[in-house]
Formats: structure tokens, C-alpha cells, sequence
């Protein structure tokens, strides 16, 4: 079994392609160590709205469950049909290769459904605790939708500062 990956902001991680300096990140990771992150935390809002980030987040999971799901049914048909034709002689291959492609086909289905579905569970919840690591998904996106606004705000102040100081 894989070793867990720690938690990383979002700007941090590996696939993050954006223009942010490391200065920038730098001031993102000073709200991260914070006791309290800056951006409203999901227990701070009111309860309708907390019940609709929920069912939206539970809404995208089950979405994701059944792709996973319709895919492992899909795959097994197509592994039974294979068996089927190797069994009843109308495929073009020989009979044991036919049973032995669906029951490859029909073993690979049920192993991906189980490690994207397991993949998909992991990802509704973060399960590190500390400092900067938000509670949830729903809450990291929170974060980060205050992380890109502050960021913006951060490089006004800042090219106002180097206006000020040439003029």
C-alpha cells in the first residue's frame, strides 16, 4: 500500500502551474500558520449554507462513485461477452484465450473500482490535523478562493508601494 502524501496548500503542490513568486507563497504560508485561518471557516456559516456546501460536495462524491461504478459494470459486460462468445465458439479466438481475455478484462474492472472508488472516499475528507490544514475539501476550497483574492489585493498594495516610490 502507497505511503500517504502529507498535506500540501494548494500552491505548494507539484501540479500548480500559476505565476505565483516565492515571496507570494511565502505570504500565503504565513495565513496557513496561523492559529485560525483568515477565511471563513465552514462552521462559521449559517446552517441552510452549510447544508447546501454539503449537498453539493456529497452530490459531486456520488457523481464520482458512479462514473466509478458505471465503468466496472461496463468492463464486466464486455469480459462476460468475450467469455461468452469464447463459450460458445463464435469469437475468433480459441476458446481458452477467450475465457482467459474476459477474466482478465472482468478482474481489472473490480481492482480499478475498488482503488478509484477507495481514491474517491480518501478525497471527500483530509485526515491530517495541525495548523493551516483545513477540515475538508469544501473548506480548503474556501481557503483557497480567499488566498487568490488576497493575492490579488497583495499585488496591488504592492505595485502602488513601487508607484509611490518612483513618483
Amino acid at each position: 500500500m502507497a505511503k500517504e502524501q502529507d498535506w500540501t496548500p494548494w500552491y505548494r503542490r507539484k501540479e500548480y502551474k500559476g505565476n505565483l513568486t516565492e515571496e507570494e507563497k511565502r505570504y500565503l504560508d504565513s495565513f496557513r500558520l496561523e492559529e485560525k485561518h483568515p477565511a471563513v471557516a465552514v462552521d462559521d456559516l449559517p446552517e441552510e449554507v452549510q447544508g447546501y456546501l454539503s449537498e453539493l460536495e456529497l452530490a459531486v462524491y456520488d457523481a464520482k462513485q458512479d462514473s466509478v461504478a458505471t465503468k466496472a459494470f461496463m468492463l464486466t459486460g464486455m469480459g462476460a461477452l468475450v467469455a461468452f462468445l469464447a463459450y460458445h465458439e463464435l469469437g475468433w479466438l480459441p476458446p481458452l484465450v477467450g475465457y482467459v481475455i474476459g477474466g482478465v478484462i472482468i478482474t481489472f474492472a473490480w481492482i480499478n473500482y475498488s482503488r478509484e472508488w477507495k481514491k474517491n472516499a480518501d478525497g471527500l475528507w483530509i485526515k491530517q490535523e495541525g495548523r493551516g490544514i483545513p477540515f475538508s475539501t469544501t473548506e480548503e476550497k474556501l481557503q483557497e478562493h480567499w488566498e487568490l483574492y488576497e493575492i490579488v489585493r497583495y499585488k496591488k498594495r504592492h505595485e502602488a508601494a513601487i508607484g509611490d516610490d518612483l513618483g
